[in-house]
């Protein structure tokens, strides 16, 4: 039987060290998403009701039982509005969703990096990729890794000036971008300086190890006279 861990009330005593009897049942309701009754309760401190439902991830859901899928098709590739008409969903409601999960993900993986395995292994990349027009608005990713699950342990992204073969054409393209938007900045150094430091800053955590080291697979050497620099200061990189 499910007991609610909590009052989910933030300004309520019962919220971070509950007792264990700290709420009674409240009746139930039946919603129109799922067949079967969610047991409702009642905090005996702040005697404001809450149900089961209140403690799920798909809570306030519009169509919950097409998350998985739309978490499915989005790690997959699959763009907002294509999977919107896959599922089929609203591009509103898609964009809402994907939102959520994101944030979902995000509080998955701050949890997660707690609970490395010791000796650690951190491996570190740079991938290039866009945002909207391929050619005009390129973007750096450097990412922070456990080699061997896979597990992301930290990713950033940042804008990069266009490079390559410039054909007129794209010459143009550049030059009607930088007259709406200004040069584009070319933010790969700083980037890069705060990936490797919170992936460092990680293995400072475990450098009690004798196994524990930083592998770096592919670094930015330009960037690494000024990351050594600053680690010798006790600087971190800025935000």
């Amino acid at each position: 039987m499910f007991r609610p861990p909590r009052c989910p009330h933030r300004d309520c005593s019962h919220h971070g060290h509950p007792p264990r009897n700290f709420c009674i049942r409240f009746g139930w309701f039946k919603p129109k998403c799922r067949p079967h009754a969610v047991p409702r309760f009642r905090c005996r401190l702040c005697l404001r009701t809450f149900s089961r439902q209140t403690f799920r991830a798909d809570c306030w859901d519009k169509k919950p039982h097409l998350n998985v899928r739309l978490a499915e098709l989005l790690v997959s590739g699959v763009g907002l509005r294509q999977s919107g008409r896959v599922l089929p969903l609203s591009r509103n409601c898609t964009e809402q969703k994907a939102r959520k999960l994101a944030l979902q993900a995000t509080g998955v993986n701050a949890r997660l990096r707690r609970q490395l395995p010791q000796p650690t292994r951190i491996q570190f990349d740079e991938i290039e990729t866009y945002e909207s027009l391929r050619r005009e608005r390129p973007l750096t990713m450097p990412i922070v890794i456990e080699p061997t699950s896979r597990f992301i342990i930290w990713g950033e992204s940042a804008p990069i000036a266009p490079k390559g073969r410039m054909t007129p054409k794209r010459i143009a393209a550049i030059e009607r971008e930088t007259r709406r938007y200004g040069p584009r900045p070319n933010e790969s150094d700083s980037v890069v300086l705060r990936a490797s430091y919170y992936g460092r800053c990680l293995l400072y955590r475990v450098r009690h190890s004798a196994d524990a080291f930083f592998h770096l697979a592919q670094f930015h050497f330009r960037a690494l006279p000024q990351y050594v620099a600053r680690r010798d200061r006790g600087n971190a990189p800025g935000n």
